[in-house]
């Protein structure tokens, strides 16, 4: 028992085997902390993509106009053709000739099946508002503010949102509406000034209109109708300087330019718009896109806008300036015309057929003669009912002039068209 004691004393003493080491503890693997990036090390921004700066049209080059497919194309003609035509735009383009650009993309998209590629898209809508901002400006210049509404309105249509389009919209819709209320109080002054009593009345807002009809280009109107009551206003003072209806003087022109502005003139009037165009093309080499060239420009607008079976016709004067257009029918109205509104018009007031008739309806061998014997009365309502007007004296000799014929007019009362009459239009 004691023996037995003393070894375990000896073995807690260290004797005997040595003892086992302790194990160590386990190793951790650490992931060594990465450095934050700074401001220098952070990548750039990325470069806008060609799809991003196609939707600036502010850079309507930015971007290249790649060939479409084979099958794009209507015919294998048109292939070759539509390179030359983008490139013809960008150069336009890039001299700053917004119409020529825009002449000259729009003929390479009709050359493709379908819509055009986006950069050419953006192209067109970049040049139709070049072209719209352009055409507008001009034609509010010019006193034409419904044909500055059309255009600013077209091209915004393609550059919808644009805030001068916008503007230029909204200042010629406002002309528009002083320009109703020029034409409304012109059509009241007449019927005013058929009673003595007043006549004065007619005259007075007359008077009033002036400033407003001078603002939309009919303050010739306006004076008309007071020198046909008798009443003669002095114009007021030009500013030095400048131009009798206000714009800058136009600066001298070369004896080139003025031919090319004559030979422009004297073909609108002859109504051959495709030499008139090229006519035009060659003063504005000269002259810039100048006021007379804008000019230009809307009487072969108004004149290739003719409608069908109708003439165009112009009063005389400078070939720079803007002259009153009209569209005339280049025919009498006819019997069987005549009837197909007398009928209408009979059953809905008090309206006399001609006397040519004797009774209420043509002969029939009258029938695509020009109608004869007509009360002055009812030849104004029929015009007036196909929305247009009878012809003053100097447009009856106007009209004469184009057809190379003697045009009647109302006998010398007034009353009656005793060989017939013609139907016009003022153009807008």
């Amino acid at each position: 028992m004691g023996a037995i004691v003393v070894l375990g004393v000896l073995s807690m003493l260290g004797g005997g085997s040595s003892p086992t080491p302790p194990s160590p503890p386990p190793s951790v693997s650490v992931e060594p902390s990465r450095p934050r990036p700074t401001r220098t090390q952070r990548p750039p921004s990325p470069s806008p993509t060609p799809a991003q700066r196609e939707l600036d049209p502010r850079q309507p080059l930015a971007v290249p106009v790649e060939l479409p497919p084979s099958n794009r194309f209507r015919d294998k003609l048109a292939r070759s053709q539509f390179r030359k035509r983008v490139r013809t735009g960008d150069e336009a383009w890039s001299r700053d000739d917004g119409e020529a650009a825009l002449a000259a993309w729009r003929g390479a998209a009709k050359l493709l099946l379908g819509a055009p590629p986006p950069p050419l898209g953006v192209r067109l809508r970049a040049a139709g508002r070049k072209v719209g901002v352009a055409r507008a400006k001009e034609l509010l210049r010019l006193g034409d503010p419904e044909g500055a509404a059309i255009e600013a309105e077209k091209a915004l249509e393609v550059a919808e949102g644009d805030r001068e389009l916008t503007q230029l919209a909204r200042e010629a819709r406002a002309r528009l509406n002083d320009l109703a209320a020029v034409e409304q109080g012109i059509r009241r002054s007449k019927s005013l000034a058929f009673s003595p009593e007043t006549r004065d009345e007619a005259v007075q807002l007359l008077r009033d209109l002036l400033p407003v009809a001078a603002r939309v280009g009919k303050e010739g109107s306006v004076r008309a109708e007071l020198a046909r009551l008798g009443v003669n206003v002095p114009a007021a003072s030009p500013t030095p300087g400048a131009s009798p209806a206000g714009t800058p003087a136009a600066p001298a022109r070369s004896p080139e330019a003025t031919r090319y502005l004559n030979m422009a003139d004297k073909l609108l009037r002859e109504r051959s718009f495709d030499a008139a165009a090229l006519a035009i093309g060659s003063l504005r080499d000269r002259l810039g896109e100048g006021a007379e060239v804008s000019n230009l420009r809307i009487r072969l607008a108004r004149g290739r806008a003719t409608p069908k079976g109708l003439l165009y016709l112009e009063e005389g004067g400078p070939p720079e300036a803007l002259p009153s257009g009209l569209y005339a029918a280049p025919e009498p109205v006819t019997h069987r015309e005549f009837f197909a509104w007398f009928e209408q018009a009979s059953g809905e007031g008090l309206v006399r057929p001609p006397r040519s008739w004797g009774g209420s309806r043509p002969p029939e061998r009258l029938l695509d003669r020009p109608v004869d014997e007509v009360g002055a009365a009812e030849a104004k309502a029929y015009a007036r009912a196909k929305g247009g007007r009878l012809p003053s004296a100097e447009e009856r000799q106007l009209l004469g002039k184009a057809l190379e014929r003697e045009i009647p007019g109302p006998d010398a009362e007034g009353k009656r068209y005793p060989q017939g009459f013609f139907v016009v239009s003022d153009v807008r």
